[in-house]
């Protein structure tokens, strides 16, 4: 995707202004086949989808009689690809000739679906193509009907398939068709272009439309992929009042033309501020910057990528929150100075993770404590190892229920959410009501078997690739599997009532005295 789809820029002037303006403009090679046949004068078939961001690839290239050029569909999203195939007044021919590019590199397409406006429609098997590429689809039932255009949906392919360098995922490669051909179809073809002159639909000065002017040799050097610099409709200056301004430019996706560049040249005299000089300090968690006076005032940028928890102050107090400036960085505005300033940032998020760090420590040294304590007790007490019995379900008395209970509740707030207490309370609620702790481990096992089974039910369904994103298809299991940590955690604090694990009481007979 375009990581800035249109332009928008915000600047203040400190005195009225009169500026010669210059528009850079390029063709957006990302927008609608129908968009761009317009903006570069052809009229011949159209494609729903095309490979990203190549104009070589459109769909009037499957109809311009020429087997060296054709339409290419994107990687991956192959299925439900249309094309959108103009016909000549008449009636449909009882086949379509299509040409493929049949290689390493390409996907083969073995079914499509017709269709014409008035909803008729069917599904036909393209046959294995012959050494030249090309294979016959029987129109059937379409034969002989008249109509205006064909669609052309994708809905079988023989699949070829290479490694995704990003994310190394299995992606299937595209189709191309070379050409289409029959009598019935309307071969591209060139057309006059009247979308030159004004344009008032790319940009906006103030909220308000700023018409630029395109000639048809502009829209000629746009469409070769070359960018041109166009001005103003009226010709004239741009006179700007004091204060705000805002420029923005329509996103090219809708427009077909992306505004590049604006470059407003004024010859009034610029008021020149003397330069300024920084020094830093660096610890591991601030960066402490002395600025030198700066008259005008001037934003201290932190050059070290863009992110909220990073805050700012000076010696009178905290700065405003940061702004993403300089092309993805924070910046903070400092107020005009005669003196030099010094500005303190401190990375705000280490306290967090300090915090979660230690209590992460914290519970590491309870549970080893927890299992050092029961195998010291359980050492010796048993003639036999512990095992599971029926009385491990026997009633607990309330003191022995009240630990599990409050892990349950408590857990639920701390470890996963506030609002997760309410389902701690549940269970615990269970707990009490049966006076049986065992059952938080109960309804650990079943959840997290629940959880398992949704797992492999998932990647059985989708074959979702095994890559470093794997985890993160199962997000939305998060909180159940957390819930089964906190269940676990309350059935192994709970205490050990079971009779058939206590220690059989030492038993003497005196069988006379001791010598």
């Amino acid at each position: 995707s375009d990581p800035e789809p249109r332009l928008a820029r915000e600047f203040e002037l400190a005195a009225p202004r009169t500026f010669d303006a210059a528009v850079t403009l390029r063709l957006n090679r990302r927008a609608d086949d129908a968009l761009l046949a317009a903006l570069s004068g052809v009229e011949g078939t159209t494609a729903s989808r095309r490979l990203t961001g190549t104009l070589s690839a459109a769909g009037w290239y499957a109809t311009d009689d020429d087997s060296s050029t054709g339409w290419t569909s994107p990687f991956g999203s192959i299925l439900g690809s249309q094309l959108t195939v103009p016909l000549a007044s008449g009636r449909l021919e009882s086949h379509i000739v299509v040409q493929q590019r049949v290689d390493e590199l390409h996907s083969v397409i073995t079914e499509v679906e017709l269709a014409t406006p008035d909803g008729a429609a069917i599904t036909a098997a393209v046959a294995p193509p012959d050494l030249a590429g090309s294979s016959t689809i029987d129109l059937g039932a379409l034969a002989g009907t008249s109509a205006s255009k064909l669609t052309i949906t994708i809905t079988g392919i023989d699949e070829r398939t290479t490694v995704d360098r990003r994310f190394a995922e299995v992606t299937a490669l595209p189709v191309s068709i070379l050409e289409l051909v029959s009598s019935s179809i309307v071969h591209t073809h060139a057309t006059t272009n009247t979308a030159g002159q004004c344009r008032n639909d790319l940009l906006t000065l103030d909220g308000s439309p700023w018409p630029v002017s395109i000639s048809t040799a502009d829209l000629a050097r746009l469409a070769d992929g070359a960018p041109v610099t166009v001005r103003p409709c009226d010709g004239g200056a741009l006179a700007l009042s004091t204060g705000r301004h805002r420029l923005a430019s329509t996103p090219g996706s809708a427009t077909g033309i992306d505004v590049d560049q604006i470059v407003l040249a004024g010859s009034a005299q610029q008021i020149v501020a003397p330069p300024v000089a920084v020094t830093v300090q660096r610890s591991r968690l601030t960066r402490t910057a002395t600025v030198s006076p700066c008259p005008t005032g001037c934003w201290v940028i932190l050059g070290e990528g863009y992110n909220t928890q990073w805050s700012a102050s000076t010696p009178t107090g905290p700065l405003a929150a940061s702004r993403q400036i300089a092309g993805g960085f924070n910046g903070w505005w400092l107020a005009p100075s005669t003196t030099p300033t010094v500005v303190t940032m401190t990375w705000q998020a280490q306290r967090s993770v300090t915090l979660a760090l230690a209590l992460s420590a914290l519970a590491t040294l309870v549970c080893v404590g927890l299992v050092w304590r029961s195998r010291a007790a359980r050492a010796g007490a048993f003639a036999s190892p512990p095992r599971f019995s029926r009385a491990s379900f026997e009633p607990t008395t309330l003191g022995g229920l009240l630990p599990t209970m409050a892990v349950l509740v408590g857990g639920s707030a701390v470890a996963i959410a506030p609002g997760a207490a309410l389902a701690g309370g549940a269970v615990a609620t269970l707990v009490f009501a049966t006076r049986r702790v065992r059952v938080a481990s109960l309804v650990a096992l079943s959840l997290a078997a629940i959880t398992a089974a949704r797992v492999v039910r998932t990647q059985v369904l989708h074959r979702l690739p095994a890559d470093a994103r794997w985890p993160g298809y199962f997000s939305n299991l998060h909180t159940s599997a957390l819930f089964v940590v906190v269940c676990v955690l309350a059935g192994a604090v709970a205490r050990d009532d079971d009779p058939d694990q206590r220690p059989a009481s030492a038993t003497f007979t005196n069988h006379g005295p001791a010598t």
